[in-house]
This record gives C-alpha cells, structure tokens and sequence, in this order.
C-alpha cells in the first residue's frame, strides 16, 4: 500500500487509454504513442517483438511514459504473448479489444509489462506552480513549488 498521494495519482493514471512510450538505445531515442492498461502499478501494451521499441527494450529496460501532465518513468520487459498472460489480457480487452481484434493473429505479437517506479507532475494551488514527485520504489512523495528565480 502507498501513501495516499501515491494512490490518488495511481488512480488518475488507471483511468488513461493512450499514452506516449519513449525508449533508447545507445542515444537513439524513440517515442510513440500506445494502447496501455495499468494492473498493480504496471503498465502493459502490446507490439511487434521486431519493432523498435521492442529491441530499444531488450537491451535498455529504462523506459518513460507521459500523458497530459504526468511524466512516468520506470523499467519494461517483454513478458511473452497475451496467451501467455491471459490474466492480463481480460483487463487489455475491456479497454482496448478493437486494438487485440485487429493484431491478435500477428506472429510476433507480444506483450510489454512496466513497472512504474517514479511519477512526476505539475500541478497549480493557488495560481502557484509546483511539481510533485513519487517514488513508488521508496513510497515518497514531494511535492516543491516551481520558481523560476
């Protein structure tokens, strides 16, 4: 269990569909928009096992993922086909089965699980900007106003 701002900003993130992925590899960095499910602090997506960010992830977990205002980071992995995650896949259908449907039958179809281990977000109180940090590795959570001086 988290503390509570960890959990509260956990919940925001279950509810998004799309995200953008970003991976690397020896200074090449790439990014791409994605179908995500988030199940226990992870994020799953699916792709081809031949595509870029599939390799980019093979050989450099480290991976980021950014919607509207939230900047996550943390480590990915391929963790095999959706018929070798059936529990995961029930969730990935519920949000996305048009997406399943149409790459289902791809050969080299498979699944990326990230464990999510920082968050970082902007967020306004008062007019005034701060940016709030969570750490999921230690369950910390800072929150700093931004000044531009």
């Amino acid at each position: 269990m988290f503390i509570p701002e960890i959990e509260d900003i956990l919940k925001n993130i279950e509810t998004k569909s799309i995200m953008v992925l970003a991976t690397s590899l020896k200074d090449f960095v790439t990014a791409r928009s994605m179908s995500i499910i988030t199940v226990n602090e992870k994020i799953y997506c699916q792709t081809d096992k031949n595509l870029t960010k599939a390799v980019q992830i093979n050989k450099n977990p480290n991976v980021a993922y950014c919607v509207d205002n939230i900047q996550i980071t943390g480590k990915a992995k391929i963790i095999g086909t959706w018929e070798e995650n059936k529990n995961i896949l029930a969730e990935y259908k519920k949000k996305h089965n048009r997406s399943y449907e149409k790459y289902k039958n791809v050969k080299n179809e498979i699944v990326i699980e990230t464990t999510i281990e920082e968050i970082q977000l902007w967020e306004y109180k008062n007019g005034i900007p701060y940016i709030m940090k969570m750490n999921l590795v230690e369950n910390k959570f800072t929150c700093q106003e931004y000044k531009t001086e």
